[in-house]
């Protein structure tokens, strides 16, 4: 891809419910990756994604707060791009709550059975 001076948006993956049946990043982790990540040329960080704590009960909220938060957290440490950042998090069950805690992005899941 970088000897076709092609490149690649990417989200990174953050994984808020801290399940072990997730995967992605702690988000205490994301700024040393961010960091890590910047000596590849070819990759284009486009924001932050997660699928949040899935449960009836609607208890997701606080992992995708914790998301915004992160995102947050990276703008004031002064990671490039950061503010730039958009944030991909819920599923096609957590939309209101998806966009009220500042969802730009969003993965719609139709089952047909």
């Amino acid at each position: 891809m970088q000897q076709e001076g092609r490149s690649l948006d990417v989200f990174i993956q953050v994984n808020t419910s801290y399940e072990e049946s997730k995967f992605g990043l702690q988000p205490a982790d994301v700024a040393g990756f961010i960091k890590q990540l910047s000596t590849l040329d070819t990759l284009k960080i486009k924001g932050l994604m997660t699928i949040g704590l899935l449960d009836v009960d609607r208890k997701m909220r606080p992992s995708l707060t914790l998301l915004r938060q992160t995102r947050d957290q990276l703008i004031t440490a002064g990671v490039e791009n950061s503010h730039d950042f958009k944030l991909s998090m819920g599923m096609s069950q957590d939309l209101e709550m998806a966009i009220a805690e500042g969802s730009d992005m969003f993965v719609w899941v139709c089952y047909l059975w």
